[in-house]
């Protein structure tokens, strides 16, 4: 479930909601919505929890999948190439 892992990476990074919701310019509420699965992430918010994720030590694959991304787009995203 996408909503457990965002808990998941939250609270691996020691972050409240009150955090999370700062680093994404949105509300603590937004972040819970988002956890509960009420609401989902936009894709720009999806490409972003998949960076914390990977610096959480988690996978970020899953967030980068529903934002749209191919696995061949992420490998070069984060080897800094630019097309």
């Amino acid at each position: 479930m996408l909503g457990g892992k965002i808990v998941k990476i939250r609270l691996q990074l020691g972050m409240s909601q009150t955090d999370l919701g700062r680093l994404f310019r949105t509300s603590a509420m937004s972040v819970s919505r988002w956890e509960r699965g009420v609401n989902a992430p936009s894709s720009r918010e999806l490409l972003r929890l998949g960076l914390l994720a990977k610096r959480a030590g988690v996978d970020g694959w899953e967030f980068w999948s529903l934002a749209g991304i191919s696995k061949g787009c992420a490998r070069e995203m984060l080897a800094g190439k630019r097309g």
